[in-house]
Order: C-alpha cells, then sequence, then structure tokens
C-alpha cells in the first residue's frame, strides 16, 4: 500500500485581511515554499475560499489560506509512497514550520487536523474490506463499500479510519459529429479501454475533541507534534492491516 496524498488544516478564528501577513509568512517560509500569491477574492464570499497560496520549491505541496484555515497539501511520488518515515519527516518539518509562521502573525490555532490518504491497485478490495469487517452472505454481489470508523483517543484526539474502493478508468471513445462533449455520467464503462480497481484506506487524527470540550482550547506544538505521532502508528498498522 502506498501514501497517495495529505492534507493537514490548521483552524482559527476569521481573519479579516490576511494578506497583511504575506511578508512575514515569507520570511519564515521561504526555505522550504516560494512566495506566496494573493489571490483577488471578494470580502463577501466563502470565508474557506482560499486567499493566499504558495507552492513548494520540490512542487509536491502547496499551502492555501483562507480567512477561517491554513492547509498544507502534498502529493508523495515514488520516491517517498511506501516510505512512512521520509513521508512523515516531510510532513513534519513543514507543518510545525507552517504552524510556527501562523503563531508569528498572532494567528491562534483552535483545532488542527492530519488526514492522509493510503491506495493500493487490488482487483478483490471490496471482498478483503467485507471478509475483514462485515459478517455477510459471501454470495451476495457488493460493487462498492465504505466504512468509515471514528473513536477517541487519550480523551483528547478523535481518530477517524475510512475503508472503501475504488476504481479508476480510462476511456478512448470517437465521437462522431459535433456532440463531442465528455459527460461521466452518460458515458459507459463498455467504452473503458482499462478499468482499475484500487483498495482505498484514509486517516485523520484530530485535537477537534479538545476545543469541542472548551472552546478557548488552542493547539499547542506539543500537541501538534503528538497528532504526528499517533497517525504515524497507525500509518504502520494500515500499510499491513489486509496483508
Amino acid at each position: 500500500m502506498k501514501i497517495k496524498n495529505s492534507t493537514i488544516t490548521f483552524w482559527f478564528q476569521k481573519q479579516n485581511n490576511p494578506k497583511v501577513y504575506v511578508d512575514k509568512l515569507n520570511s519564515i517560509l521561504k526555505e522550504h515554499f516560494f512566495e506566496f500569491n494573493i489571490l483577488a477574492v471578494p470580502a463577501n464570499i466563502d470565508p474557506v475560499i482560499p486567499r493566499l497560496t504558495a507552492v513548494s520549491n520540490s512542487d509536491h505541496s502547496n499551502i492555501q489560506i483562507s480567512l477561517i484555515n491554513a492547509k498544507l497539501l502534498t502529493n508523495f511520488d515514488d520516491h517517498y509512497s511506501e516510505n512512512i518515515d521520509l513521508c512523515i519527516d516531510y510532513l513534519k518539518n513543514r507543518a510545525l514550520k507552517l504552524y510556527e509562521a501562523l503563531m508569528s502573525c498572532n494567528i491562534n490555532i483552535v483545532y488542527s487536523a492530519i488526514f492522509i490518504n493510503l491506495e493500493e491497485r487490488d482487483d478483490y478490495a471490496v471482498e478483503k474490506i467485507r471478509t475483514h469487517f462485515l459478517k455477510m452472505d459471501e454470495n451476495k454481489k457488493i460493487n462498492e463499500i465504505g466504512i468509515r470508523l471514528t473513536d477517541i483517543v487519550d480523551d483528547k484526539f478523535y481518530r477517524i479510519v475510512s475503508f472503501n474502493n475504488s476504481k479508476q478508468v480510462k476511456i478512448e471513445k470517437v465521437f462522431k459529429g459535433d456532440n463531442d462533449e465528455i459527460i461521466f455520467p452518460l458515458i459507459s464503462l463498455n467504452d473503458a479501454s482499462e478499468i482499475e480497481n484500487y483498495l482505498n484506506v484514509s486517516l485523520e487524527f484530530n485535537d477537534r475533541l479538545l476545543f469541542n470540550l472548551d472552546s478557548n482550547y488552542s493547539t499547542n506544538e506539543d500537541e501538534l507534534v503528538k497528532l504526528f505521532d499517533l497517525i504515524t502508528e497507525q500509518l504502520r498498522k494500515e500499510m499491513q492491516r489486509f496483508r
């Protein structure tokens, strides 16, 4: 199973004008990221839409900052995707730097979340998930399956683990006449030249529980490091779960 991508999100109270922080953000994050772009977004538009964006030097990550959160989004290539330690070190280093940059702007992080998505090509993904989690009639034909589990860890954190199957479809179809528009719900899988089946596992750890219990709570660096420790341990389990 490979680590496909990750999203780390820092949530904070609404900032009316995040562009005032650009110089400070650029200064602290310049080791890993190019300078931020300021997006011309009307003030009355959904506050979750990014107002600032920056791309990493390696082009594997980008940062999006809205009025209410900052996200570090990362895609992993084959040099990293099967190595948990490399992936976590990469994410931890940049997430802590982004956390430092936000704190330097006096932006208080009310809670944080680390999400990681895993995938593996597997023609028996549905059967593996069904067998592992469900007691069902073996003759029942299941085409799609999805399971989401949420529990509490150390009376502080939410752990969310999801399992599902997916398909990646390659279609090579010649359209005749003037109607060359591709509308996927109207494309038959009979036209697919290739269908790949995948087993997907997604993990999330967050400290939203602490914020739910105390509205004055804010993520500190120790709690953020603990989230990385927890998701690293869970990653090791999930990489081997269906072996």
